[in-house]
């Protein structure tokens, strides 16, 4: 049993410290940004943001940096055909208009909350 165990060691700490301090700082970065951006430019940052704390929690977290690199690669790639998933839908949602007038009013979805009109709340009765 002990033959087994020998070969296991535990990484150093201070990677994961390093690690967790650099995803607060991520998350306090894209806090910041997402009140000062919006549109697709506030997505787009928000994605990069959230893909650069993906690799850092896959990477030491998970173990991936120590490990095998035929985990990486299947991770990796995992993630790239996830990701052209993900892209094509998005293009096909976005020109759906282009090729057909009547399929791009049918993603225009309005809101069901309705906006109160009236100045305030002295002395109505709901």
């Amino acid at each position: 049993m002990s033959k087994l165990h020998s070969s296991h060691e535990l990484p150093p700490l201070k990677p994961y410290i390093i690690t967790f301090g650099a995803l607060i700082a991520i998350t306090l970065f894209n806090v910041t940004i997402s009140q000062f951006t919006s549109g697709s430019l506030g997505l787009i940052l928000t994605m990069v943001l959230a893909s650069v704390n993906a690799i850092l929690v896959l990477a030491v977290f998970m173990g991936l940096w120590w490990d095998n690199r035929f985990h990486t690669v299947a991770i990796v790639t995992t993630f790239l055909f996830l990701s052209l998933f993900f892209i094509f839908t998005m293009l096909d949602v976005a020109t759906r208009d282009d090729l057909d007038p009547r399929e791009g009013p049918a993603f225009d979805i309005k809101s069901p909350v309705q906006k109160e009109h009236s100045s305030g709340h002295g002395g109505e009765s709901h």
